[in-house]
């Protein structure tokens, strides 16, 4: 009887070690799946940017007042030539997640300061008497700029599915315009 006994404990400790060894598996398999979600001593959370910037296309900004306006012309055929210059910023709209020059690389143009821009255009021949208003309509090129959240571990991002696009404004060259009046 006490060796029934002793193989009946022994038959209880061997079966009480291999289901809690399953269960110490089990347990980290599961984390092992979703480690990736949860916080670690040598991970972080943090916004990046994904992609390159994309290019949307030219921006022009009407102009609702002249920008000068020509004498009358003294004799048909003459022209008028217009030379601009315009000191424009660069310009971001939305949330900026990320750092602004992570932004600004990613375009490839400075967001500090100004961009001097211009153009020169004349006008057909005019009439005698006939004058020019000019109009100067300012153009940007139109990135947007996609920045995602998620979890750095070492060198592997986890998204976690938020995302802010910013849209930056580029200057380029001024568009001009002339009305013809008498």
């Amino acid at each position: 009887m006490k060796l029934v006994r002793k193989i009946f404990s022994l038959l209880l400790v061997v079966c009480m070690l291999f289901s809690s060894s399953t269960a110490l598996a089990a347990d980290t398999s599961f984390h092992g799946l979703h480690d990736e979600l949860q916080p670690q001593d040598n991970g972080y959370y943090t916004w990046k940017i994904k992609g390159p910037a994309v290019y949307k296309g030219i921006e022009t900004r009407p102009s609702t007042s002249p920008y000068s306006i020509s004498g009358k012309a003294a004799a048909d055929g003459e022209t008028h030539q217009t030379n601009v210059t315009l000191s424009l910023a660069v310009t971001v709209s939305g949330t900026c997640q990320v750092s602004r020059d992570a932004i600004a690389a990613t375009v490839g143009v400075s967001l500090t300061g100004t961009i001097s821009v211009g153009a020169s255009q004349t006008t057909r021949s005019l009439r005698k008497g006939e004058y020019v208003e000019v109009y100067v309509s300012p153009q940007y090129q139109v990135y947007e700029v996609t920045q995602v959240h998620g979890y750095q571990l070492h060198s592997d991002f986890y998204e976690d599915g938020r995302t802010e696009v910013v849209t930056v404004y580029v200057p380029v060259t001024p568009a001009i315009s002339f009305v013809y009046k008498r």
